[in-house]
């Protein structure tokens, strides 16, 4: 039988009254600032044996469960869980045309600009003499949340077909079969499969 509508608004009302690091807040309690009355000793051990119960309640372990069970990113092909996700959890580099525009040069040496494939001329790296790359400012081309949501990445018309791309699947196991580009340096086309 569900909880009275009255009594979970009221409950969730005092919860909005909590700090969030209750718990870590009990710690410190105990580690700088010991409880040493009967009374406040009660107190603590009443809400400590509460949120054991609370813990208990298999509502409560399923919410737990779902939050560290594994999912795929189909934008980055990352394996994360909803407890590791935040708005720099997922990233993806640029990809750039290994074709090189000469762009003149600087101190005798040939100076070599390559276009992003993912952006554009909007994001370009140059090379200044062999090897010698200028990405140190390079940011990422998508950075955000993850998402198991195929139709937020399509409305938002992320998927590129370079370095946002759909999920490969595997014919017998069905799962994807890409896996995420982890890497700050500047990707290559030639190393995107």
């Amino acid at each position: 039988m569900p909880a009275p509508a009255k009594t979970t608004q009221s409950l969730f009302a005092q919860l909005r009254h909590l700090p969030i690091s209750i718990a870590g807040d009990l710690e410190k309690l105990f580690d700088e600032h010991p409880v040493t009355t009967a009374a406040d000793l009660q107190i603590v051990a009443t809400f400590i044996n509460a949120a054991q119960a609370l813990a208990a309640l298999p509502q409560y372990r399923t919410m737990q469960n779902e939050d560290v069970m594994e999912r795929h990113c189909v934008r980055c092909h990352a394996t994360y869980s909803n407890s590791s996700n935040g708005p720099e959890a997922c990233t993806i580099p640029h990809v750039f045309a290994t074709d090189p525009t000469f762009t003149g040069e600087v101190r005798e040496e040939k100076v070599y600009s390559y276009q992003s494939r993912c952006c554009g001329s909007a994001v370009e790296v140059e090379e200044e003499g062999e090897g010698i790359l200028n990405a140190d400012e390079l940011d990422w081309c998508y950075e955000g949340y993850h998402t198991t949501d195929v139709d937020e990445v399509e409305d938002e018309e992320e998927y590129n077909g370079v370095n946002i791309r759909r999920c490969k699947l595997d014919k017998k196991s069905g799962e994807c079969v890409r896996t995420w580009i982890d890497d700050e340096n500047p990707i290559w086309d030639w190393q995107i499969d």
